[in-house]
């Protein structure tokens, strides 16, 4: 009987002891359920930004042409080379006459006989042996005529391709017996050592939002040993590239007198004047970056967390720019976010 007593009692004393290990580990998960993830926040703040914009393009001058045939046919002769200089009315070049003549004479032809008609027609009206009506249909024949015999000249008159400013030849884009269609570029000329220099520049869409024409601009190249050039945005294109999908933007150089050439390489830092508003939040806060976008939690009532989404702008060594997304919120979780998920309980910590 001792020792049976004995035995209950160390069961007793074991029990106890287990139930004095385990009660402070389950009360600890028991407060950490209630409370929620451990997270650090901070007050997100708008900032004006306006950052520069670096990009780069080619230089042309601001009065580049393409010159074309107005008809089309056989190119007979291109009088011009490539960087040749040209004077304004030069004949630069010209369609073979074989065809065009061909019509012009048929419409002088048309003619001759629609006023002869017309004249015939007169006198016989006179002589009452035709109508009225057939008179004024001879008519209506002999100005169709003339109509289409102007035509037919404006045509051939417009067969060869002359200057239109004094300047150079920049590019062929065709050469002797080559079929062109009417309206196709045959010659791309400029006279910018006149008129002054523009760096060319494709922007993406957010980056073309940004600037406004006026805003001033540096502009590099490693044919120009004097340095940056100063600039100022004076076009910019109301329509995307097809093909690159960029917008382009047209930078003029202040110093007209600089050594550059068409189609020489610069780069460019543009100074937008707009602002842009903007959040600078730790790196540590942003998830699943990819392709200027990605995710932030906030919270709104300080007990649980939102997943967001957000636009990406500059990316430092520890702190990144946001464009979009944090419109309407005010604390920013910036510790313990690879731990949630939307909706997740959490308990600010200091």
């Amino acid at each position: 009987m001792q020792r049976k007593s004995i035995f209950l009692s160390l069961g007793i004393v074991i029990v106890g002891l287990l139930n004095q290990a385990c009660t402070p580990a389950e009360s600890a998960q028991v407060t950490s359920k209630e409370a929620g993830i451990p997270v650090r926040v901070i007050d997100i703040k708008t900032e004006i930004w306006n950052p520069p914009i670096h990009t780069s393009g080619r230089f042309a001058s601001e009065d580049e042409n393409l010159l074309a045939f107005k008809t089309g046919g056989i190119i007979d002769q291109i009088f011009v080379r490539e960087g040749e200089a040209i004077k304004r009315g030069q004949v630069l070049a010209t369609l073979n006459l074989t065809e065009i003549s061909a019509l012009t004479a048929q419409a002088e032809f048309g003619f001759e006989k629609a006023k002869r008609d017309h004249e015939r027609a007169e006198k016989l009206f006179t002589d009452s042996v035709v109508t009225l009506e057939q008179l004024q249909n001879s008519l209506t024949a002999l100005d169709i005529a003339r109509q289409q015999l102007q035509q037919a000249n404006f045509n051939k008159s417009h067969s060869e391709i002359r200057a239109t400013a004094d300047g150079f030849v920049l590019q062929k884009m065709a050469s002797s017996g080559q079929v062109v269609a009417g309206g196709m570029p045959v010659l791309l000329t400029s006279g910018g050592a006149n008129t002054g220099w523009v760096l060319k520049t494709g922007l993406s869409d957010k980056a073309w939002a940004q600037i406004q024409v006026g805003d001033s601009a540096e502009i590099t190249s490693a044919g120009i040993a004097s340095g940056p050039l100063k600039s100022r945005v004076v076009r910019k294109s109301k329509s995307a590239q097809t093909m690159s999908g960029s917008f382009i933007v047209e930078l003029a150089v202040s110093d007209p007198g600089q050594n550059i050439a068409s189609g020489m390489f610069g780069k460019a830092t543009i100074y937008p004047t707009s602002n842009v508003q903007s959040w600078s939040i730790p790196y540590s806060a942003l998830l699943d970056a990819n392709a200027g976008k990605g995710y932030v939690f906030v919270t709104s009532n300080d007990t649980a967390a939102e997943k967001t989404e957000v636009e990406i702008g500059e990316i430092s060594n520890d702190h990144v720019q946001i464009l979009r997304g944090l419109e309407t919120h005010s604390r920013l979780i910036v510790s313990g976010s690879p731990y949630l998920t939307d909706g997740s309980a959490i308990t600010i910590i200091k």
